[in-house]
C-alpha cells in the first residue's frame, strides 16, 4: 500500500518501473511493460463466487471484464430488490476498479479507507454497494438541525457496540459535508489510530460495556480482569469497524485536515 499515495503520474511510472524491474530480477518475468501494466488489467476479488460467505470466500483474479460486470449486474439487482432506495450505477471501467477496491480494503483486518473526489462522482454510492458485496452493514450519521457533539457520541456509541459486543463488520461513511464541528475529525483520527476515542464511555456505561463482552472474552480464553476486558473490546471494534472517509479535495480544507489530523492518511488506504 504505496501507490495509493503517489499523487501525479511521473511519480506512479516511476514506482511501476521499479516493480517492473523487480519482477524482471526475481520472478524472471519476460513479458515487456506495455503487457504487464498497460495492455491487460490486473485486478483481484473475493466476490465472483455469489453466495459464498466467511473462509469460502476465495480471493482470486479477474480474468473476464465481460464477465465481472454481469457478476456486478446481478448484485446491484440484488441490492434494489432488498432496500427501498434503487441505485442506478453504470458499470463502466474506472467504476468497477473503484468497487473492487472498496471491497478488499473492507475485507482486509483492520481496513480502512480515504476516498478522494468531487462531490456527485459517486463516492457514497460505490460504498454502499461495496458493502452490500462483502455483507457489511453500512451506517452513516443523520444530520439535524441540533445535531451537535453530543449526538456524534451517541452514533459513535451505537458503532462501538454494533462492532465490539455483538461482533457484527460494518462500515462507518463518513462525508465532509457531515463535519459540522471539527472535534468529529478528531474524534474519527483518534479512532482511526488507537481504536478508542477519549471520554466516549462514561464509568456507568463503561461498566456495562465491559459486562457484556465478558462472554465472548471467556470464549477467547482472556484474562477477566476489567482493563483486559476493556481492551478486548476496543481490539474486537478495531477487527469488525471499517471506517470510510468520503473527502472532496477542492479548497484549502482536505489539505489542512490531513495535516492536522495525520491518522486520516497513516491509516487508510487512498483511492482517488
Amino acid at each position: 500500500v504505496f501507490h495509493d499515495r503517489l499523487i501525479n503520474k511521473e511519480d506512479k511510472r516511476y514506482f511501476t518501473d521499479m516493480v517492473y524491474q523487480m519482477l524482471q530480477r526475481q520472478f524472471g518475468v519476460v513479458e515487456t511493460y506495455q503487457a504487464v501494466f498497460e495492455e491487460g488489467f490486473i485486478m483481484f476479488g473475493d466476490y465472483l463466487r455469489r453466495g459464498a460467505v466467511g473462509e469460502d470466500r476465495q480471493y482470486e483474479q479477474i480474468t473476464s471484464l465481460e464477465k465481472l460486470q454481469d457478476i456486478l449486474e446481478d448484485y446491484l439487482n440484488e441490492y434494489n430488490m432488498q432496500n427501498a432506495a434503487a441505485m442506478k450505477l453504470v458499470f463502466f471501467y474506472d467504476a468497477i476498479e473503484h468497487i473492487s477496491r472498496l471491497a478488499r480494503i473492507l475485507r482486509q483486518p483492520r481496513g480502512n479507507a480515504l476516498l478522494v473526489g468531487v462531490g456527485g462522482s459517486g463516492k457514497q454510492s460505490l460504498t454502499r454497494f461495496a458493502c452490500f458485496m462483502t455483507e457489511y452493514q453500512c451506517f452513516q450519521i443523520e444530520l439535524s438541525r441540533h445535531y451537535g457533539m453530543n449526538e456524534f457520541h451517541e452514533d459513535l456509541k451505537e458503532l462501538y457496540k454494533i462492532a465490539g459486543v455483538q461482533g457484527s463488520s460494518v462500515a462507518f461513511l463518513f462525508t465532509d459535508t457531515q463535519i459540522v464541528l471539527e472535534g468529529f475529525v478528531e474524534d474519527i483520527n483518534n479512532l482511526l489510530n488507537t481504536g478508542e476515542v477519549p471520554g466516549l464511555f462514561p464509568a456507568d456505561e463503561k461498566e456495562r460495556v465491559i459486562n457484556e463482552i465478558r462472554p465472548y472474552v471467556a470464549e477467547k480464553g482472556l484474562p477477566e480482569t476489567r482493563e483486559s476486558m476493556y481492551q478486548a473490546f476496543i481490539n474486537r471494534v478495531r477487527d469488525n469497524l471499517h471506517v470510510v472517509l468520503a473527502m472532496s479535495p477542492v479548497g484549502e480544507a482536505f489539505r489542512t485536515r490531513t495535516r492536522q489530523f495525520p491518522s486520516l492518511v497513516n491509516c487508510c488506504t487512498i483511492d482517488w
